[in-house]
């Protein structure tokens, strides 16, 4: 290449790259251009010391303290954050950055940032103010004036260290201003709105703080019942009226309502538990006596189900102005409910046992302890056999401290089931009757005897192996003649030999035959017992039932049923009838019917 073309080319290169060095020559006289930041504080100034506000620049990350109002050079397009420190205490409340002097801003200005931390870049010189105003806060008045009786009910808006509502006594005391209510600290009076406590909600909306008032030279006392709840009485004295004030009287009628009967009037005591004696010390604010009572001299009487063991029954106290009329309790209310079923209350007992009269019963501060006196009561249960056969036969006695014994007597032929009482059968268990769960015992108790029916099931193992005969007879002078039935028209033949001519061993349903009124109509269907004839020397006699009797296989001899007996004779009394005579071995039971003129 020639040295002229490489000159051109430099010449060249140079026109090039001239423009560009002057243009980096420029950026950098503009980067190092100063330019001025200036942070003023605004807003309403509260009065009393110790109140600063303080404020920090970063600049470009280097971080120091703001002095307010003072100018500071910094290098254009540096990064700035402004922050604003302040306390939860603090009586001011942050507005916000805002652009120029504290003088220029006014309610129109809009601020840069509500924000604690304010971050932006610098361009130029700028005026920038941190504004903030005194606390804000909502409150409301309440309680009662001096005379405790006239109500507060006032509120408003107030900023911090402003006046607030002051009250004019109505009842001597002095108003000292208002407490938080509800606070637990102790009689702090504002007079002025120095609360340090927040004024805003988490909505930042302003919360409303509840006042009360507080008042000096002047006692609240308030007499309280023994319960400490309840109020008796208030009175409010002053300086001007504590000379002539005396504690109220426990004999006054403000008080009697709230003694009780048996009681007399004690004391007052004092919050810490002191008496108090005489006039009590003038103390400003509230003051709380309560009342103390004291028993009188009075006895107990306690009534007690047993020495051993016994739970109370009821409990009178008397006082020796109502002890004349009282009357030791009878087996009436409470007592008359703790006697058990099965026995019998016959009066009261001390420790020992002995009989306790009204005429052991004196007045003394102390406690009688009474116990019940019982005996237990034995009772009858009768048992008859079957429903239509009322006689009674056997007979239990029964009481709750005994079993509730077996009913032991059999039947030849029957098995027994149980004792039946009100359409209920009662079976056998344990040693009870039971139906359902309910017991029998507790029923013969609580009636004081019963009478009972026995319930029998045919025995199907007996009954197969007897065999009845049924014999039918007039007894006349001349001999044995058949009986026949009149059935309105014509006579029926029922018997002409002096044999049984009747025989029964379709044992299927004679469980049931037991409950049929009468044994010849019942089982010879057509026969009118009352329209009988027997054929006497060619003519027809009339003749009436006079005996039935009952043998067991060839035995001469047997029960007899005659007269009145014999109206509603049934199986179950021929049974009862031969039952003495029957043996392991009878295979036949004998009936026979005699009739006469």
């Amino acid at each position: 290449m020639s040295k002229h073309l490489v000159k051109i080319l430099s010449t060249f290169a140079l026109v090039i790259l001239l423009p560009l060095i002057v243009v980096g020559a420029a950026l950098c006289v503009t980067e190092a251009v100063p330019v001025d930041l200036t942070i003023f504080l605004g807003g309403e100034e509260y009065s009393a010391e110790g109140q600063n506000v303080t404020a920090t620049i970063k600049v470009d990350g280097e971080e120091s303290d703001v002095e307010f109002g003072e100018t500071i050079t910094i290098k254009k397009n540096s990064e700035i954050i402004l922050t604003y420190s302040f306390s939860t205490n603090s009586v001011y409340e942050f507005y916000g950055w805002y652009q120029g002097t504290s003088s220029q801003i006014n309610d129109d200005s809009e601020a840069l940032s509500t924000e604690n931390g304010y971050t932006f870049t610098i361009r130029e010189n700028q005026n920038i103010t941190l504004l903030k105003n005194l606390k804000q806060f909502k409150v409301e008045y309440t309680g009662f004036y001096d005379d405790e009786v006239t109500p507060i009910n006032e509120s408003e808006v107030v900023k911090y260290g402003s006046e607030l509502y002051s009250l004019v006594p109505q009842a001597g005391g002095t108003f000292a201003g208002w407490r938080i209510k509800d606070e637990n600290a102790s009689l702090v009076a504002y007079v002025n709105a120095t609360f340090d406590i927040a004024n805003r909600d988490q909505n930042g909306e302003l919360a409303t703080i509840t006042l009360e008032p507080v008042w000096a030279d002047r006692m609240v006392v308030t007499y309280y019942d023994v319960d400490r709840t309840t109020v008796i009485d208030q009175d409010i004295v002053t300086s001007n009226n504590y000379s002539s004030y005396q504690v109220l009287s426990g004999n006054s009628e403000e008080v009697a309502g709230y003694i009780d009967a048996g009681y007399e009037f004690n004391a007052w005591f004092s919050e810490d538990g002191e008496a108090v004696v005489g006039q009590i010390p003038f103390t400003e604010g509230y003051v709380n006596l309560y009342l103390s009572l004291e028993e009188l001299d009075h006895t107990t009487i306690s009534y007690y189900t047993s020495i051993s063991d016994g739970s109370l029954i009821a409990q009178d106290v008397l006082y020796e102005d109502e002890f004349a009329e009282y009357q030791l309790r009878t087996a009436t209310g409470d007592v008359a409910n703790a006697i058990p079923n099965g026995y019998r209350f016959n009066g009261w007992t001390d420790i020992s046992g002995s009989n306790f009269t009204q005429e052991n019963l004196l007045f003394k501060d102390g406690e009688y302890r009474l116990y019940m006196n019982l005996s237990i009561i034995d009772y009858n249960v009768q048992v008859q056999f079957n429903a239509i056969d009322t006689n009674i036969v056997d007979s239990m006695t029964f009481n709750v401290e005994d079993d509730f014994s077996s009913y032991t007597r059999s039947r030849f032929g029957y098995e027994f089931v149980g004792l039946s009482y009100n359409g209920n059968t009662y079976v056998r268990s344990g040693n009870d009757y039971l139906y359902n769960g309910s017991s029998l015992g507790d029923i013969v108790v609580a009636n004081n005897g019963l009478t009972v029916v026995a319930v029998w099931a045919v025995d199907e193992t007996t009954y197969p192996t007897l065999t009845w005969n049924f014999g039918f007879t007039y007894e006349g002078d001349n001999g044995l003649f058949g009986v026949y039935s009149f059935d309105g028209t014509s006579y029926s033949f029922i018997d002409i030999t002096e044999s049984e001519i009747v025989y029964f061993e379709d044992q299927i349903g004679v469980g049931s035959k037991q409950l049929e009124d009468n044994i010849l109509e019942t089982y010879f269907p057509g026969i009118d017992i009352n329209n009988l004839y027997a054929l006497v020397d060619g003519s027809y006699v009339h003749v009436t039932l006079d005996r039935i009797e009952v043998l067991v296989d060839d035995m001469p001899s047997g029960g007899v049923f005659s007269g009145d007996d014999m109206e509603n004779v049934t199986f179950i009394d021929l049974y009862d009838a031969a039952d003495m005579f029957l043996a392991d071995d009878s295979n036949t039971m004998r009936v026979r019917f005699y009739f006469v003129r």
